[in-house]
């Protein structure tokens, strides 16, 4: 939890007016929430290949006994990242920040469990 703690500190760093920075801010975003998601399943007994699958199929498996926060805002970002990993597209100001409040937001949740 200390490493995507640490990535979201880095990236409410980058300048969200900047095109690339904005691409990595959503990137990063992204990773902090499968490795916090990650966690969970752990958390929650789930091991082996379940732990390799992608953030729908993750919250999928969490879904069955636990609540997951911010569920649709973490799917949106994985849809954000695919964009920008598999197009290269641009986010927009806007939906970069709210990428990086929704990891903050799914990270502190899952510190206070």
């Amino acid at each position: 939890m200390l490493r995507a703690k640490n990535i979201l500190e880095f990236a409410s760093k980058l300048n969200v007016d900047d095109d690339y920075e904005r691409m990595v801010a959503v990137i990063l975003a992204d990773t902090s929430n499968e490795i916090v998601l990650r966690e969970e399943m752990k958390a929650a007994g789930i091991e082996g290949p379940p732990l390799d699958e992608g953030i729908p199929e993750k919250i999928k498996r969490l879904d069955k006994g636990k609540f997951v926060c911010e569920e649709d805002g973490v799917k949106n970002t994985r849809e954000l990242r695919n964009g920008i990993v598999h197009r290269g597209d641009i986010p927009d100001k806007t939906q970069a920040a709210k990428a990086l409040e929704i990891a903050k937001t799914v990270l502190r949740w899952y510190l206070k469990e």
